[in-house]
């Protein structure tokens, strides 16, 4: 059976999706947060994904944005859907290249979203083996900065200042090793 990966708050919708996924043969998956649903796709590795662009915390564009740049989850087809956003928005945000395969704004149904998640799976490519994997440590780091971007000192990242003290200490010792072998 295939899964269906759905990160939404929206608990009704994610009943109604229920009822319908096994008479399609899917299994499905529900996150109700953005976070808990980038670590359930890293986990599940799912067929498809659909993502509420309206989630707590982070929207469904920006984690959109975040799993077309992770190697291991960037080829899962992913649908957007909101209640509220109309097709306009979706229509400017297909130009992009972090784009979903599909968009449903307001009035859809789960069957529509089955539909787009069957003919996604016949459509591409399902080799999982394919696919680049980061490792858990990489994957944990970038959960981690989802949460909170690292604090950036007068605008230098705390990173640069390590360097740059590192390689100034690194300069006294050697001044300090030369002058005491000659």
């Amino acid at each position: 059976m295939h899964k269906l990966l759905l990160i939404d708050h929206s608990k009704r919708f994610a009943q109604k999706l229920e009822e319908v996924c096994p008479s399609y043969g899917w299994d499905l998956e529900v996150a109700n947060q953005g976070k808990a649903g980038l670590e359930k796709a890293w986990e599940v590795l799912p067929s498809a994904l659909v993502i509420r662009c309206e989630l707590p915390g982070i929207s469904g564009f920006a984690l959109l944005n975040i799993i077309r740049k992770n190697p291991r989850l960037r080829e899962i087809p992913v649908a957007l859907i909101s209640d509220i956003i109309d097709e306009q928005v979706f229509h400017q945000h297909e130009k992009l290249t972090t784009h979903a395969r599909a968009y449903f704004a307001k009035n859809y149904e789960p069957k529509d979203v089955m539909d787009w998640a069957d003919a996604t799976l016949e459509s591409s490519k399902d080799d999982a083996d394919d696919k680049t994997t980061l490792s858990r440590e990489e994957f944990v780091e970038g959960l981690r900065r989802i949460s909170a971007d690292p604090p950036k000192l007068g605008g230098i990242p705390p990173l640069l200042i390590v360097f740059v003290l590192l390689l100034f200490l690194s300069f006294i010792i050697y001044t300090m090793i030369r002058a005491f072998l000659d």
